[in-house]
């Protein structure tokens, strides 16, 4: 479905969030809440615990990273912010002094801005790495205008020492996006129509079509993380983790089996990530454990057609599913009398 264009906003924008005060969860989550509808969240990194920057004692931060499209011009915006802050709680206090919520305009579309009271991009986002840690997990590939490097490379730059990732995370704001332009998954928002999105694919198998099995690791669960991790830096805009291949003259798995390969490695891959996760299973019973355990998205090489528990369960879970065509004939009869008459597959 294509996006109705005369809602899009036209300036990407990436913000970073930090708090110190009170409810550090809490005032992130209002302040992501109120950014709509002048700004609509594309995607929000995780919550990490940081220290403090500038003045050392007082408590730590929460901080997290927000990319985002606005319609408001960059004072605009600015002034926008400020309210926001209000709205949420901030009240004054000296520079770099403990606040409840605090809202930079890290980058502004390409554009590089001198303004009385706003620089674009932030003066000082290169040396913090409570911004780029989450601002690399979101945009890795994004370029800095003025120092013609991506944030994964300023990221090699500075000391991550005590920057922490939490198990903590923030919704999307309700008001947001209308559904028939967008999909929320996780912490992500894909809006059809405006880009390509990229899956990296992990198959935890020891007989891939492509070759690149990581059962055949001596650690599977770890090789797994790393590829994933790379995947992130990357740009990747989601994984997708399988434990059956479906390679020419491959032969099926039980479902028991195959949640003994992937769950492990979706659980240490969610914790290791914020990248929205698919199951590639035609089995329900080895969907749902991976639901449970950080999926979020059901991949399917028959349709839902193999299963018939799986469309209930993603109507269940309310869980998107992809839906796939393969040209292989299953090994198992049941399966192929479920596919039904029109289906021709090949050896």
């Amino acid at each position: 479905m294509q996006p109705n264009q005369t809602n899009a906003l036209p300036h990407k924008i990436f913000l970073s969030l930090g708090t110190n005060v009170g409810d550090r969860l809490n005032n992130l989550q209002a302040a992501v809440d109120r950014l709509p509808p002048k700004v609509q969240v594309l995607r929000v990194s995780g919550v990490y615990q940081t220290p403090p920057w500038g003045y050392t004692d007082q408590a730590d931060f929460l901080n997290i990273v927000v990319a985002a499209s606005t319609d408001l011009e960059p004072d605009a915006l600015l002034h926008y912010l400020k309210a926001l802050e209000a709205q949420v709680g901030r009240t004054a206090t000296f520079h770099w002094g403990p606040r409840e919520i605090d809202l930079d305009i890290l980058f502004y579309d390409v554009s590089v801005l001198e303004l009385p009271n706003l620089r674009i991009p932030h003066p000082a986002l290169h040396q913090r790495a409570f911004v780029l840690v989450p601002l690399a997990e979101v945009a890795p590939q994004l370029v800095h205008p003025v120092l013609q490097k991506s944030a994964a490379e300023l990221l090699e730059g500075v000391d991550t020492a005590g920057v922490t990732r939490t198990s903590q995370s923030i919704r999307f704001p309700e008001e947001n996006y209308p559904m028939q332009e967008s999909l929320k998954i996780a912490n992500s928002l894909f809006t059809w129509g405006s880009q390509t999105y990229v899956m990296g694919i992990l198959n935890i198998t020891p007989d891939s079509f492509s070759g690149d099995g990581l059962e055949q690791q001596t650690d599977p669960i770890a090789a797994a993380v790393a590829q994933a991790k790379l995947f992130e830096q990357n740009g990747a805009h989601m994984l997708d983790i399988g434990g059956e291949s479906t390679r020419p003259g491959s032969e099926p798995v039980s479902a028991t089996e195959e949640i003994a390969r992937v769950l492990p490695v979706v659980k240490a891959v969610a914790a290791e990530t914020s990248l929205p996760i698919s199951i590639d299973t035609y089995k329900a019973e080895v969907a749902a454990a991976a639901l449970d355990t950080g999926a979020h998205i059901i991949n399917d090489v028959w349709g839902l057609k193999a299963d018939p528990e799986m469309a209930g369960l993603a109507a269940e879970r309310q869980a998107p599913v992809i839906l796939m065509h393969i040209r292989s004939t299953p090994k198992s009869a049941e399966v192929q009398q479920r596919l039904g008459g029109r289906y021709v597959g090949v050896e």
